[in-house]
């Protein structure tokens, strides 16, 4: 069965807080935001996720000011937490979204 990563999206937005749970166990809730010091995991709180909202999954680390490779959806931070392409991490998104591998 070939899913598509906008399915896989979905599935990992309708589960974020157990998304962000999985990547950084380290990470808080502070209101309408998830917090961690960076991708690497370690408690901080310059990593933002948004938890609401029409940007919900949108994520920025604000310690490197506006560097696009610190930003954007929550595949792209899967990816980073990971430090694996796209291509490499998909995989596992599937799996944690509930595909099986085919």
């Amino acid at each position: 069965m070939q899913v598509s990563a906008s399915l896989v999206k979905d599935r990992l937005i309708s589960n974020l807080e157990g998304v962000l749970s999985h990547l950084f166990p380290h990470g808080k809730i502070i209101g309408h935001e998830f917090r961690v010091g960076s991708v690497d995991g370690e408690e901080g709180k310059s990593l933002a996720v948004q938890l609401r909202g029409a940007d919900r999954g949108a994520w920025q680390d604000f310690a490197f000011g506006n560097d696009p490779a610190m930003r954007g959806d929550v595949m792209k931070l899967w990816c980073a937490a990971r430090r694996q392409t796209f291509k490499e991490a998909f995989p596992e998104m599937k799996r944690f979204a509930g595909f099986t591998q085919a």
